[in-house]
């Protein structure tokens, strides 16, 4: 219960410090099962979209909830001081950007490859970048492989593919 008031808490200061609170807070995601999903009724499910609701729930806040491809919902929610974005990848670049309220999960960065792709050998950074590998545009994924070497122009492909 104290996570959910502090995050109340961290609510009402971000709001209160742009002249009140609105009536309806859009709130921005991505697809990024199991956290965020579209389920096939159209509503937006998943366990940080429930840690999400419960937020807004006791901090009595009307909301709606968007899933777009990342780059977009970034974009849709730094045109309005009363948007928030969930579930945003905390790095020291973003961290003086925006308010963190709560922490809803914890990601690693993982490699998947095709099915015919040999794998007997020991896989390495280095022998990776042999390959293209694609990811969205401005994820932590993205920031990470930049980071190790990857390079737009030769083995590393960004875009929206959500």
């Amino acid at each position: 219960m104290q996570y959910f008031i502090g995050s109340v808490i961290a609510i009402f200061s971000a709001f209160y410090t742009h002249a009140g609170i609105p009536k309806k807070i859009d709130i921005y995601t991505e697809h990024l099962p199991p956290y965020q999903v579209k389920q096939k009724n159209g509503a937006i499910g998943g366990f940080a979209s429930e840690i999400v609701r419960l937020i807004m729930w006791e901090a009595d806040l009307g909301y709606q909830i968007y899933m777009l491809p990342w780059a977009r919902a970034k974009s849709y929610a730094s045109k309005s001081p009363y948007a928030l974005l969930y579930s945003l990848a905390k790095t020291s670049d973003r961290e003086a950007n925006y308010t963190w309220i709560a922490p809803l999960c914890e990601l690693n960065v993982a490699f998947y490859k095709r099915a015919d792709v040999n794998t007997h050998s020991q896989w390495s950074i280095e022998k990776i970048k042999q390959h293209v590998v694609a990811v969205g545009a401005d994820q932590l994924s993205e920031n990470y492989l930049k980071q190790h070497g990857f390079n737009p122009d030769n083995n590393l492909r960004c875009g929206e593919f959500c």
